[in-house]
């Protein structure tokens, strides 16, 4: 079981890892869309934070003035919330190393691994709607006819939707993830032995399935009396 609970988070890992590359090249490059004029004879590609201009002989000129054709505010709105996800798409990635290195090392690093688990899934989650409200606002860019532009989406656009399905992928994985550490204990804890007199003496880490054995339990219940008890507690 461990086995494949390590695989799978290096599976989710590596998935999340290629996401945030092909999302973060769709936000910077600014090959959302082309744009052409019939009449005007001009051609160009635009983004979220800017457009350029086929100036002719493989020249462009980029800026946000440059030309006639103005993107809607849905198109700006829509580069906000992809840099969002993928920036919530970064965080991710972090924690599900994170989560890693507990698998592997079995031990508790900077916090709980059942609190790993709630960031991951709470990053996934923003991560998946915000780059769906990415695409559904870029989508709603049309034609402007009136000035005689037609638009187009290019490749850019295309990677936004597919790092869109891969979020969602991630979303499910990371909530299997959550439920399966639901049914189960804290993988890591350390054990403490408490006394009749209320100290108490850690034991170390212990995993799934340990057997916490005291020698000492006889002698010490004869010491303290035949009231005296011993607690195991997962700290």
């Amino acid at each position: 079981m461990d086995g494949q609970k390590v695989a799978l988070s290096i599976a989710v890992v590596i998935l999340g890892i290629v996401c945030f590359i092909i999302g973060t090249v769709a936000v910077t490059i600014p090959h959302w869309g082309t744009f052409s004029n019939r009449y005007a004879n001009e051609r160009g590609n635009y983004g979220p934070w800017t457009m350029c201009k086929d100036l002719g002989y493989g020249r462009q000129i980029c800026g946000k003035n440059i030309s006639s054709f103005k993107p809607s505010f849905a198109v700006q709105a829509a580069g906000i919330c992809a840099a969002v996800g993928i920036a919530a798409l970064g965080v991710y990635c972090l924690i599900s190393l994170l989560q890693v290195a507990m698998l592997v090392s079995r031990s508790r690093i900077m916090c709980k691994y059942s609190h790993t688990i709630i960031a991951k899934l709470l990053c996934s989650i923003i991560s998946a709607l915000f780059t769906l409200t990415a695409v559904s606002l870029f989508a709603t860019q049309g034609h402007d006819l009136e000035r005689g532009y037609v638009v187009e989406v290019t490749f850019s656009f295309y990677m936004e939707v597919v790092v869109t399905i891969f979020t969602f992928i991630l979303m499910l994985l990371t909530v299997s993830e959550y439920y399966m550490s639901r049914r189960t204990e804290e993988p890591f804890g350390s054990a403490a032995v408490e006394g009749g007199d209320g100290g108490a003496t850690t034991l170390g880490q212990v995993g799934f399935g340990t057997t916490i054995g005291n020698p000492g339990f006889r002698d010490r219940q004869s010491a303290n009396g035949p009231h005296s008890k011993v607690n195991y507690t997962l700290v």
